[in-house]
Parts: structure tokens; sequence; C-alpha cells
């Protein structure tokens, strides 16, 4: 049904994941050949999540998006649990669906921080999280932080390759792509650039990203 030529009468994506057929060989199952203690590990990153700046996060995102962290092992575990724990597969993860899955390995009495970490998780308020948005709290930042990510996430921001990161490289970011408006941005920028001097060092860019895990 889904190599029928006429795209009328094939089955949609929605059709196709909704298909007996999925039921019959209880596909999710597949998905959780993990260990518990690796669950464990998961559920613990994404309880510990912490966003301290729009930057962070933006960077974080970049991270994840362009595949950075160097353990396969783990990304290929972190896309299972996703999968299991969006039910419905539509590649939206709502916070009853991580709520119960997380209920199930750590037990309710160790997600009193939940609704703060999804709050921050889901940036703007649709009520679900996304693919990208589950990986960058599940998982392990001291993994994924590496000093070879950092350097290459560094260089990407400092677009002009002058070894800092000036108002002008992030500036697009925030106030042109994100209607974020001029002086939230300074207040932004400021709070990254410690010494004042109107410039990210990669040490400050460092520190920043490594205050997700302190």
């Amino acid at each position: 049904k889904l190599l029928e030529c006429n795209s009328k009468k094939r089955l949609s994506a929605y059709e196709a994941l909704h298909h007996p057929w999925f039921s019959k060989v209880k596909s999710n199952l597949l998905y959780m050949n993990i260990k518990n203690e690796t669950i464990a590990e998961f559920a613990q990153n994404i309880l510990s999540y912490k966003i301290t700046s729009k930057f962070m996060e933006m960077v974080l995102a970049y991270i994840i998006h362009n595949n950075m962290f160097n353990k396969p092992k783990e990304m290929k575990y972190a896309i299972k649990m996703f999968h299991f724990c969006n039910l419905n597969g539509d590649g939206k993860l709502t916070k009853e669906e991580l709520y119960n899955a997380l209920v199930k390995y750590v037990g309710e009495e160790h997600l009193k921080g939940f609704d703060d970490v999804f709050l921050m998780l889901d940036g703007g308020g649709k009520g679900y999280i996304e693919y990208e948005d589950f990986l960058r709290a599940c998982l392990d930042k001291k993994k994924l932080l590496t000093e070879e990510v950092l350097v290459y996430a560094f260089n990407y921001f400092d677009s002009d390759c002058r070894g800092r990161i000036s108002v002008e490289n992030i500036k697009p970011y925030f106030v042109d792509a994100n209607n974020v408006s001029e002086e939230v941005f300074r207040n932004i920028f400021s709070e990254i650039d410690d010494d004042k001097d109107g410039l990210i060092s990669f040490q400050e860019f460092k520190q920043m990203l490594l205050e997700c895990y302190d």
C-alpha cells in the first residue's frame, strides 16, 4: 500500500504508522532493547537539564542538529527511547507521553522538576517537543561537549574568524530571526561576556556551555 503509484490511494505516513501490521509485530517493543541503567541515565539527564541563556540553547541545538555527538551507541539508544515515548509516532512528544515514560522507569517521586524541564524544552509553548529537543536534554552533556565539539561550534559563530564572537556575529540569530528586542539581545550577550569587552572569548563560550551540567 505504500508502493501504490496513485498518490490518492497510497497510505499517508499517519495511516501507515497506525496500520494493524505494526500492532501485530509489536514494533514499539523493538525500540526497547536498552538496558534499564541506560534508560535511567537518560531520564536523569532530562530531569537535570537546564538552560541559563537563549544563546546556550541555540548552541546546543546547533550541535545536535549537526550530529556532532561522537558516541553512536548513545545516540542510537536515545533515538530508540524517543520513538518508544512517542506512542502515536507523529514525531511530537507531548508532555503526557514523556511524563508517563519517565514515571515508568524512574518513579513519580523523582519527577518534581519535570514541569520546569518540559517548559524549557518547549520554548515555543506548543505543548510538545520534537526529536532534536529530546536529544538536547537526553544526551550526556559531559560526553557531548568535548573540546573538539566546543571548538567547532565556536568557530561556526565566530563567522569572521577573529577568535572572538562579536555582537554582530550573533545578532541576526536573535533580533532578525527570532524577533528578540535589541535590549533583550544586549542583556543576553552581556550575561555571557564576563569581562564586558564586547566580545565573547572561547573561554567564556566554553564556560557558558559547561554550566548546563554543573
